[in-house]
């Protein structure tokens, strides 16, 4: 199956309900999902704007508890002590972006070089080109465990204040990567020579 075609199913796909537990695009990365789906040489596969979590993890992904999930800051949550390990986790924006060429995803490795998602490169190229953005802040704390709470109210406030910092961060990086990506695809649409 061709570039083109593969790109038709998966943004009938995207209209659709998608197969994340929020069932839809974070409105944080819309504008940036569409800039970029509009472009004939690029379209988006998956994508997180960037989370703060409170969960148990169980053996298998689908087992996980999830107990907050926001793409937004958080003002607070109760420690609930319990027998499972619950965990703290922020993690930053992480995109998949198919490629028609190596070349296209040669020209987004020269824009994530020069920014805060300097991790990010081509992940793929065996059936498709996929080019993965990600963020480079992380965190991962113990809350619990036993029944026994691991840190106390005023740390997690602590915790909790650190990673809206981060989240808040991110979506600038977000909005400022979109520019750069914006100056891209006008500076080829300029390129491009008159009929």
């Amino acid at each position: 199956m061709n570039f083109a075609n593969n790109k038709k199913q998966a943004l009938e796909k995207l209209n659709k309900a998608d197969k994340s537990k929020k069932g839809s695009v974070d409105k944080q990365i819309v504008s940036l999902i569409k800039l970029l789906n509009k472009h004939k040489d690029y379209y988006t596969t998956s994508s997180c704007a960037g989370r703060i979590m409170i969960l148990k993890p169980g053996n298998k992904k689908h087992q996980t508890k999830w107990l907050l999930v926001s793409h937004d800051p958080v003002k607070s949550f109760k420690l609930k002590p319990s027998k499972e390990m619950t965990w703290f986790r922020y993690e930053p924006l992480i995109l998949h972006i198919c490629c028609r060429t190596i070349d296209d995803a040669k020209k987004l490795m020269k824009i994530t070089s020069n920014s805060a998602f300097k991790h990010s490169g081509i992940i793929s190229i065996k059936n498709k080109i996929i080019f993965e953005i990600v963020g480079i802040d992380y965190m991962d704390i113990p809350l619990t465990k036993d029944n026994k709470e691991l840190i106390n109210e005023n740390y997690l406030k602590i915790v909790i204040s650190e990673a809206n910092k981060k989240l808040k961060l991110n979506l600038k990086r977000i909005k400022e990567f979109e520019k750069e990506i914006r100056k891209l695809f006008l500076s080829q649409q300029q390129a491009k020579p008159d009929n």
